[in-house]
This record gives C-alpha cells, structure tokens and sequence, in this order.
C-alpha cells in the first residue's frame, strides 16, 4: 500500500480516466477526494470503485476560482493534508475547423482545461509547500503533441500543450 495514509484529490474523477486514477489510489491505501460539477455522477464513480469509506465526493466548478479555494479550504480542514492533486478535469471540442468556433466556445476550453489547472494548483500550492512535500499530476493529451489527421481539435490541443509545459 504504497499510498497509505495519503490525501489526493482528483478532478475530472466522474469520468472514465478520473475514476481509474481514483480507484487505483484507493487500491494503494490513499483516501480520495472526487471532484467534478456533477454531484450524482460522482456519486456513481465512489459507487463503482467500491470502497466508499475511503473516499468522498465533492462538486466543485473549476472554472470559478473563489468555489475552488473554498472546497481546497474545506478538504484541509477536513483531512489536515493535501499529499497529491491530479488535475485531470477538462473538455474537448467538437471536431471542427478552429476558424469555425465561437470565442464563447474558445473560451470555455481555456476556462476548463487552462484555469480549472491553474485554480486548482493555486490553491492546494500553499498547503504544500507549507508541509514541505506534495505532488501535483497533470493529465494532457497526446494530441498535445501532435495533430490527429481529420479530427480538428486545433483549440483544445493548445490547452492541453499549455498543461505539459505548467
């Protein structure tokens, strides 16, 4: 249990990629914090990983930095300790042409994928490096890195790179 007695929090956790990273820490003895916008799906994910003692469920809008520095707050004060953060929440676009896509539709990818890293970073960095130890995960894309031919995601993937380099 390589991970006992640890506090994590992972974003994004009501989705497929979140949940397996939640339920692996939970495998290796952490206590975890599931994050996302949708308190019901995150209630299914804890469902699912099938060990609800060793982890909580918490609504969270990443995008609104105020609602992330209260849940941070609320979770330090709850467990004394943030041992790892796994940002991992985002969005992807519609597969379509970047000159084709609103600033509206621009802007919630940043808002998502840019700030929700940022908002959340900010606010656990302090307890961190006042405990003088963390880890903090963040989960790109490969399409990062490089284009998918035929799938124009041209806006998420510059989110995404800008994560790599954080």
């Amino acid at each position: 249990m390589r991970l006992k007695d640890k506090v994590a929090i992972v974003t994004g956790a009501s989705s497929d990629i979140g949940k397996g990273v939640a339920k692996r820490f939970v495998e290796e003895g952490a206590k975890v914090i599931l994050i996302a916008r949708n308190l019901e799906g995150l209630e299914k994910a804890r469902k699912e990983i099938g060990n609800e003692k060793s982890t909580a469920s918490m609504s969270c809008d990443l995008t609104n930095e105020s609602q992330v520095m209260q849940t941070v707050a609320q979770i330090i004060s709850t467990y004394g300790k943030i041992d790892i953060l796994v940002n991992n929440a985002g969005a992807i676009n519609d597969p379509v042409h970047f000159h084709e896509m609103t600033d509206t539709e621009i802007k919630k990818l940043i808002d998502i994928n840019l700030f929700g890293v940022f908002h959340m970073t900010k606010s656990v960095l302090k307890k961190m490096s006042d405990d003088k130890k963390g880890v903090i995960i963040n989960i790109g894309s490969i399409s990062s890195e490089r284009a998918i031919p035929k799938v124009h995601v041209a806006a998420y993937s510059a989110t995404k790179s800008a994560i790599t380099i954080f």
